[in-house]
């Protein structure tokens, strides 16, 4: 029996750190305010580049097994040399990885990861890859045996899976962390109605919890806790919304608490919301479901990936995160 078994991708990533770009302003839209530019058939340099692995249900899996958790990652690699790198290091790490597929017709998944040395935010050009082709019909049961399943980013024909997902929870009474991706984000509450009623944990940035309540509620919402009651109202018991340096905010029926970033140098924002959910889940389970002791434990975990280049160099070990949880400081805004 598992505590957590992840769904979702692993990529083999390649980090371009540049001080070419520029950050412009975009208010005018409202689910896209920052964009990264450059200058249009420029040579953009590097000084540093980064080789590191990632992707959701890794990156998660990786998290959460850090922090003591028995932790399974259900997911697809390619039969290539990405493929043997992460299916190793997910060993490595104490993963298991019964639930891991390897597929010859299609490589591992692979970004490319510009990071803008000035601001530290980034943008990702990803090849899906065998993530495309996850499918998890045929492993209803060994999903069954778990208290929590922790479902990230999909692409491909992600439907399916959602399907097959809520037929796994209901008839296994699992409880459900979710943080979708771009395509599921962009199919709005409609395509995501049935999914969110069964969804324990929501883990979602400023920018994707806007563009979710756009498409449910037709209104432009921008106040963080505004954004979260109306989410509530949706299905999930718990909200999540991240706002990168600003920290975090987490609503329930009963209360809303916001606490902020700790402190200190940030290098890279790649991985920082994987981080914050391996922590929240975590300190979740360990406290017995309470959520101002989850929240120290996120901020606490995506504060220190994002001293590191890549999306798992920095996430923190038990021993390591119960040292730091004190230091951050969670007030109650409702």
């Amino acid at each position: 029996m598992f505590d957590v078994i992840t769904i979702g991708g692993a990529t083999r990533d390649i980090i371009f750190i540049t001080e070419q770009g520029r950050i412009l302003k975009t208010p005018q839209d409202p689910t896209c305010q920052e964009m990264l530019a450059f200058e249009h058939g420029a040579k953009i340099k590097s000084k540093e580049i980064y080789f590191t692995l990632g992707g959701g249900a890794a990156n998660l899996a990786i998290g959460l097994a850090r922090l003591g958790l028995e932790v399974a990652a259900c997911l697809n690699l390619g039969q290539d040399t990405d493929g043997l790198s992460i299916w190793g290091n997910l060993e490595k790490e104490k993963v298991n990885t019964a639930l891991i597929s390897q597929r010859g017709s299609l490589r591992t998944a692979f970004s490319f990861i510009v990071i803008d040395e000035k601001s530290k935010e980034h943008i990702i050009f990803a090849y899906p890859g065998v993530n495309d082709n996850l499918k998890i019909e045929r492993k209803k049961e060994r999903l069954g045996e778990t208290s929590w399943i922790y479902l990230t980013s999909l692409s491909g024909q992600w439907p399916d899976v959602l399907s097959d997902l809520g037929q796994v929870v209901k008839k296994n009474k699992i409880k459900l962390a979710f943080n979708p991706g771009g395509a599921q984000i962009k199919k709005g509450r409609p395509g995501l109605e049935k999914i969110l009623k069964l969804t324990t944990l929501l883990v979602l940035n400023k920018d994707e919890a806007i563009e979710l309540v756009m498409s449910g509620a037709k209104k432009n919402i921008q106040k963080t806790p505004e954004l979260i009651k109306k989410i509530l109202t949706w299905g999930p018991e718990i909200v999540v919304v991240t706002e990168g340096a600003k920290g975090a905010t987490v609503g329930q029926k009963k209360n809303i608490y916001q606490a902020s970033a700790r402190p200190g140098k940030r290098v890279d924002t790649i991985g920082a919301g994987d981080a914050f959910g391996s922590g929240f889940l975590s300190g979740l389970i360990k406290n017995k479901g309470e959520v101002k002791q989850a929240l120290k434990y996120a901020i606490c975990n995506s504060s220190q990936v994002t001293k590191y280049y890549g999306a798992q160099e920095g996430l923190l070990k038990k021993k390591e995160i119960k040292k730091m949880i004190n230091q951050v400081k969670v007030k109650i805004i409702k």
